[in-house]
């Protein structure tokens, strides 16, 4: 526990001076919530225990009674929003890291909000999800929340962008893509087509001619692990990554799209087979155009993954209580998620975060980005504190 000493000094009349005893009150260091008592390492704990741990808040007013300390979710809820309106300024500055780089994955996925205005409380909206960085510098990924899943929202957000796009098969982003005039640099998604295919194949009792698509796309994924390997032991630059990748994919990607267009007119269109089929005809040029992008990788799974604890969590705390709440939400997964892809422990790197941002002058803030801290820079303050 930090313990904080406000000293007060009288100032005493000296000489027949007419001025009154005056006392002098020492400045409070700057803090997260000003006033407030919850500190650095508590309003960490409760972010963590909610977007970690998936505790709802609910859950852990419980935990805290049982253990002498009774704070009231209502309390933990204002400091959430009081917390997360002090991040927004890193949200923009990992905003703009993420459209500094020459690849964004974006992907979308459902969330209830109460208390929108004009729409029932069985709505439902959206958490969007954009994962980039800056190679060789940062990995970050965004939490944005929207009422909808219109074109409109990653036209927004990409507007003015001119590097490379990875999404699904979703029509919003051909859509938004092609409004950008960045179709030719939209890139889709290998792991929903092996979908479509391992569908088709358990659908045959995996006796069906799907298999043969699985083992085409297991041969990309080898090549791409394989040169991933070297790429990241120094055995290969980024320029020979990028020509073996080419150069070895070109005729798997022949024979593969032969395949598919040999099967495509006795494939039944309302099965397995033939719907996967024609997925993958329809997104070939940009499920190929990956290797065209040496940060690109056959599927958009970072992604995917860096909105898996949004998805657990949202099971166990089930919606958002109200749109304010739910922007907080996004701005805190943001913080956390892009910690965790650079190495860092999120409690730790919240506590830190947390005891420095109140007092950091705005020019500096990028100090405070995960990407330009190291864990040594804050272990021992953690230890102290």
């Amino acid at each position: 526990m930090r313990r904080t000493v406000q000293k007060k000094y009288i100032l005493k009349k000296v000489g027949g001076h007419e001025e009154d005893n005056r006392v002098i009150t020492a400045v409070k260091p700057p803090q997260m919530i000003p006033g407030g008592i919850a500190g650095p390492g508590l309003l960490a704990t409760v972010i963590i225990n909610k977007y970690c741990d998936h505790l709802p808040l609910s859950r852990q007013e419980r935990i805290f009674s049982r253990i002498g300390a009774p704070i009231t979710r209502q309390d933990m809820s204002n400091w959430i929003m009081a917390v997360s309106r002090k991040l927004e300024p890193l949200v923009a500055l990992i905003q703009d890291e993420i459209r500094s780089g020459p690849l964004i994955q974006m992907d979308e996925t459902g969330v209830q909000v109460l208390n929108e205005p004009g729409r029932p409380d069985t709505s439902q909206s959206y958490m969007w999800v954009t994962r980039g960085g800056v190679p060789g510098k940062s990995r970050a990924v965004l939490f944005r929340y929207h009422r909808g899943r219109s074109h409109e929202i990653p036209k927004h957000f990409l507007s003015g962008y001119d590097g490379y796009v990875q999404t699904d098969g979703y029509a919003a982003y051909d859509k938004a893509a092609g409004v950008l005039g960045l179709e030719n640099n939209h890139i889709s998604c290998f792991t929903h087509a092996r979908r479509k295919f391992h569908d088709a194949w358990d659908e045959s009792r995996r006796k069906g001619a799907a298999k043969q698509a699985l083992d085409f796309i297991a041969e990309l994924y080898a090549i791409e692990k394989s040169l991933r390997k070297n790429l990241q032991a120094d055995l290969i630059s980024i320029e020979e990554f990028s020509s073996q990748r080419e150069k070895k994919t070109a005729p798997v990607f022949l024979k593969f799209h032969e395949w598919l267009q040999s099967r495509k007119d006795s494939a039944l269109p309302g099965f397995g087979l033939g719907k996967a089929i024609r997925y993958t005809l329809d997104q070939w040029e940009k499920l190929i155009r990956y290797v065209e992008c040496p940060q690109a990788t056959p599927d958009n799974n970072g992604t995917e993954n860096a909105i898996r604890p949004f998805v657990i969590g949202r099971k166990n705390w089930l919606f958002a209580g109200s749109p304010r709440g739910a922007f907080a939400s996004a701005d805190l997964y943001t913080l956390i998620e892009t910690s965790r892809l650079n190495g860092h422990e999120p409690w730790f790197y919240l506590n830190h975060l947390f005891n420095h941002l109140p007092s950091m002058p705005p020019d500096r803030l990028e100090s405070l980005l995960p990407w330009n801290l190291k864990v040594e820079d804050y272990r021992v303050e953690t230890i102290l504190t």
